[in-house]
């Protein structure tokens, strides 16, 4: 399961309030641009406190449904469901790894899900998603640990793609 929290919550937000969301427009393109302030243009109407409670319930129901599902030992993997509108690829889903931490999933654990876990999922375990002999070496050089706390993932000291360092 793929439960999307951050795609939800997301739909409750004003992003023509928010810089961070704004600038990604300028890395689409024209089609994804028009796309995706249309979409902000309907919902804008709900995004008042009254019209947002529902949604904000819903929100509420599915992290207890994540935590649920968790504490069950169901498979879990994070998602970011980008491209869609204001879900960029990379952003969407470093927000949806913290919100399962607010959710109450520890970071490493959230962490492990997000690698070696999504890998075993789509079948590639032993080559993608761990550090091993055999696997391929994409990985990210951090400056803190993403196990106590996911925030260094945004801002990564160094990428290696396929054992090829970039900065």
């Amino acid at each position: 399961l793929v439960p999307l929290l951050y795609a939800s919550s997301s739909r409750l937000e004003d992003q023509a309030a928010e810089q961070h969301a704004l600038g990604l427009l300028g890395t689409l393109s024209p089609t994804y641009e028009s796309w995706w302030r249309a979409e902000l243009a309907q919902r804008q109407e709900f995004l008042d406190a009254e019209r947002r409670a529902p949604g904000e319930l819903l929100l509420a129901k599915q992290v207890r449904a994540l935590r649920a599902l968790f504490d069950a030992g169901g498979v879990l993997l994070p998602g970011s469901g980008a491209p869609q509108p204001w879900l960029s690829p990379g952003v969407a889903l470093q927000r949806e790894l913290a919100a399962w931490v607010r959710a109450g999933l520890a970071p490493g654990t959230v962490l492990a899900l997000a690698t070696r876990g999504a890998a075993a999922a789509l079948g590639l375990a032993g080559q993608r998603g761990t550090l091993e002999a055999g696997a391929f070496a994409d990985l990210l050089v951090l400056d803190g640990d993403p196990t106590l706390d996911l925030a260094p993932l945004a801002d990564p000291a160094w990428v290696l793609v396929r054992g090829r360092a970039l900065a």
